[in-house]
């Protein structure tokens, strides 16, 4: 099979993609190739995709994720690299459609070679491919120069969308911070407004307790104090007055009540239990 255009790519990310840009090739006149539509049934890659990058003119990489770790992929650059290397008339062009971190295997095989930025994915940047095929493949250097330049453009356009993108996160970030800043402002007015209300309360309550009235208050209130421990003082002094001394009397007849009982004793023998009773007595008696 000959076709001027080998397309490479991992099927699963980038199938719709390389429809569309077979479709646009085609109808410029550029023929192309790609597995999903025109490897025969019942052959096996390894039989019709070597033939067709041997013959092709262009050997076009659709670079994503899904390529980028592709083994197949890999293997495919690896034969068009050694086309390049036996001196053999092919380009390999890369068709960058995400951003995604080349792996050392496509790093190797396509750092010198031509990209063409796909970012964003869209129809101006699928025709300005096509373009840039055609002008590879007439090999006019006038229109290599001005693909060139027009890939640089795009470069600088879409370098500069996203700079004016990272710039408006930071303007939305920068406002998000204004805004707290001014909640935060707004909270702080509030609590310093509420300690000022709570020492002018304090401020009152001090001047209340200090003033005139409270003073006088206050004296009453010790001098009624003073006046109740005098009168406690007073009543304890009167009980300790109150305080019954024995009487003479008491303590006379215990003696003379002790001299009967000796009196007794020695005379006539007298009942312990009598003595006990008359003791008895005795004590109630000083107990009054």
């Amino acid at each position: 099979v000959v076709a001027d255009v080998f397309i490479s790519y991992h099927m699963e990310s980038a199938g719709e993609i390389v429809k569309q840009i077979a479709a646009a090739l085609e109808n410029v006149g550029v023929s192309c190739w790609y597995a999903e539509r025109d490897l025969p049934p019942g052959t096996t890659w390894t039989e019709d995709i070597p033939k067709t990058i041997r013959v092709c003119k262009i050997f076009l990489l659709i670079l994503d994720e899904g390529s980028n770790h592709s083994e197949h992929v890999q293997s495919e650059l690896n034969l068009a690299f050694r086309r390049i290397q036996d001196h053999e008339q092919v380009k390999i062009v890369t068709f960058k459609v995400d951003d995604c971190v080349l792996s050392a295997g496509v790093d190797y095989f396509t750092s010198r070679f031509q990209t063409i930025n796909g970012r964003p994915l869209d129809k101006e940047h699928i025709q300005d491919l096509i373009e840039q095929l055609t002008v590879v493949l007439k090999g006019s250097p006038t229109w290599t120069m001005i693909s060139e330049l027009k890939n640089q453009i795009r470069d600088l356009k879409y370098e500069q969308i996203q700079q004016v993108q990272a710039l408006q996160k930071r303007q939305q970030a920068l406002e998000l911070a204004q805004t707290e800043i001014q909640e935060l402002q707004q909270e702080r007015a509030q609590q310093i407004a509420e300690l000022e209300q709570a020492e002018t309360r304090i401020q009152h309550l001090e001047r209340q307790l200090t003033s005139p009235s409270q003073e006088r208050v206050h004296s009453k209130m010790r001098k009624l104090i003073n006046e109740r421990n005098k009168q406690i003082r007073e009543l304890k002094r009167e009980l300790k007055i109150k305080k019954k001394k024995r009487p003479v009397w008491v303590f006379n007849m215990r003696l003379l009540t002790f001299y009967w009982v000796l009196l007794f004793l020695l005379e006539k023998e007298i009942s312990p239990f009598i003595i006990a009773f008359v003791m008895l007595i005795i004590t109630l008696i000083e107990s009054q």
